[in-house]
């Protein structure tokens, strides 16, 4: 037991064989130097258009620097000063928030989601083989099942529940005052973006890449604001947050529950916030000596608040915020790089004669024609597949969610793949533990890597009672990044071509599932239970397969298709 708890933490010394301990591993420690000592950080302006330039424009952002014989792609970014217009459906009164604790974010779950998508260029020429249109939702899925531990070590890219639930500043976004918007117009907020390149699925394996060999590399990406996420924070967080920062006693007594929404909501889409913060009035019933001073009533579902001799008035209520365009002031390439010695270059030329195999991933989307009835769901399509590692079934809610997806609560659900079921025995609901250690399993976080808490809950956190079946009206913490994720190749191998290829033939792929609860508790069918007549689009499918790039003298080549000779 201890043996194996050493070997995942990486605290073995192999003391064992002592003589073969320092003849290989301590003589080793030291490496020898290539580099001509030159390491440097670079900032390059993303080029074909000046900043400011309005979102949704394509522009070239500089991967590499010809100043750079080799570039680490796994340690440059850019960064992105970012401009946008926010505006709330209809006016509101939060005049009495006078110390600011009634904040929404606004920001994305990942950084990387302002890329919509992407095309490569070398040396100025198209690398006509890539093309990723789906790049938000391709990046999404990624970095969801990116650990604990690199979302925690990346400042600024990732918004987790956990930092944005508890006001804290490490998040890709902004915190804005909700008496900023309360007026319903339209207002302009800013943010900085941090993109490590390695944050995107097709890059996640370059490391060191020989540009001055292999050729300078530019990404041309569109932009959008499509994928933004919003919410409001928690009063009680804010206003313990601001009396430690500010060293100041806050004196409104809020309630410890206030009725908000809980997790991430889609920019554009209905969350419940605070809709009304205002001062009560003190109104006169009667007259002369059996005239009584009392306080307005609350209106129906408002809360009272104490501070001090005051008494305020708290409501929530469904609204939508909607953001309205952008500009990017400022958009930068943080370039990592070195130069090396005469004899490493030369050493790098030769072994460059032979390409060098890198391998990557893609995700492609494919849409259902069917759609959830009342009773369940039971869809398929007929598509060929291509080195396809893993099917994941997603359920958007509503035709815009991109980066937000809740637990469908179904049961007996099972994948069949040309006739082959995934997995053999169908899953018996989807908040199981069997469930969620498939789903762990298959995302390849089932061993020392722990997944991010937003993760667990999407899978564990069931949105109806257990034992009664009602839908709770809130949940605890956000669960918005569910999906099924049904796994065709090994896991735990590394990088190997062992996923599905049906070599161009179209093949039919099935999936069923039935909701755990019916009518008007079934959270899938019936999104929001005040509209009981609105029901999801259809399900989809985001297949993702394995492809390569190679590297070589002769510059650098994309491979959607196909697997390299000796690799099958």
């Amino acid at each position: 037991m201890t043996y194996y708890n050493a070997q995942t933490k990486n605290t073995g010394n192999d003391e064992g064989d002592v003589l073969s301990f320092f003849q290989n591993k301590m003589r080793n420690l030291i490496q020898r130097n290539g580099g001509d000592h030159s390491f440097s950080f670079v900032m390059e302006e993303f080029t074909d258009k000046d900043a400011p330039m309005a979102v949704g424009t394509k522009t070239k952002i500089k991967l590499t620097h010809s100043g750079h014989t080799i570039t680490q792609i796994e340690k440059s970014f850019s960064t992105i000063l970012l401009d946008f217009v926010l505006q709330l459906n209809e006016a509101i009164d939060v005049s009495a928030d006078v110390n600011g604790i009634h904040k929404l974010f606004v920001g994305f779950k990942n950084a990387v989601e302002f890329y919509e998508d992407c095309r490569f260029w070398v040396d100025g020429k198209l690398l006509s083989s890539y093309r990723q249109d789906e790049l938000q939702r391709e990046s999404f899925a990624y970095n969801t099942i990116k650990p604990r531990d690199a979302k925690a070590t990346s400042k600024f890219s990732h918004s987790t529940w956990e930092n944005v639930s508890q006001y804290s500043p490490s998040v890709c976004g902004c915190y804005v005052d909700l008496k900023d918007l309360a007026d319903g117009q339209r207002h302009k907020f800013t943010i900085e973006l941090t993109i490590p390149f390695t944050d995107q699925l097709a890059l996640q394996a370059w490391q060191l890449y020989p540009n001055a060999i292999c050729g300078e590399i530019e990404e041309e990406v569109k932009t959008s604001l499509r994928a933004m996420v919003w919410c409001q924070v928690n009063p009680n967080v804010v206003k313990d947050t601001l009396q430690f920062l500010d060293d100041k006693v806050i004196d409104e007594e809020l309630p410890a529950v206030i009725p908000i929404t809980r997790k991430f909501t889609q920019i554009g889409n209905p969350s419940q916030i605070v809709s009304e913060y205002k001062q009560l009035q003190t109104i006169t019933e009667g007259e002369g000596e059996d005239a009584v001073e009392k306080l307005e009533p609350l209106r129906e579902g408002a809360i009272a608040v104490k501070a001090g001799e005051k008494t305020y008035s708290l409501s929530t209520k469904k609204l939508t915020l909607t953001v309205h365009g952008g500009t990017i002031q400022l958009g930068r390439s943080n370039l990592a790089g070195f130069g090396l010695k005469h004899g490493a270059y030369e050493g790098l030329i030769r072994e460059l004669q032979t390409p060098l195999l890198i391998p990557s991933q893609e995700l492609t989307r494919e849409i259902f024609e069917g759609s959830a009835k009342p009773n369940g769901l039971e869809i398929s399509k007929s598509i060929p597949l291509k080195n396809c590692t893993n099917i994941t079934m997603m359920f958007p809610k509503s035709p815009t969610d991109i980066t937000c997806f809740d637990n469908i609560m179904y049961q007996n659900v099972q994948l069949t793949v040309n006739k082959q079921t995934y997995p053999d025995t169908e899953f018996s609901n989807t908040c199981t533990a069997r469930f969620y250690q498939h789903q762990l399993i298959a995302n390849e976080l089932d061993g020392a890597l722990e997944a991010t808490q937003e993760f667990e809950d999407s899978f564990t956190q069931p949105l109806n009672d257990p034992i009664t079946g009602k839908r709770y009206k809130n949940c605890r913490s956000d669960g918005t990044s569910f999906g099924i994720n049904f796994q065709l190749e090994r896991s735990n191998a590394g990088y190997v071509f062992d996923g599905l290829d049906t070599g161009g033939n179209s093949i039919t792929i099935n999936f069923r599932g039935y909701p755990m609860y019916r009518g008007e508790d079934d959270t899938y069918y019936i999104p929001d239970p005040d509209l009981p007549n609105v029901h999801p689009p259809a399900p989809e499918m985001w297949l993702c397969s394995d492809t390569y790039f190679t590297w070589s003298t002769r510059g650098v080549e994309y491979y959607e298709r196909g697997i390299p000779e000796g690799y099958a």
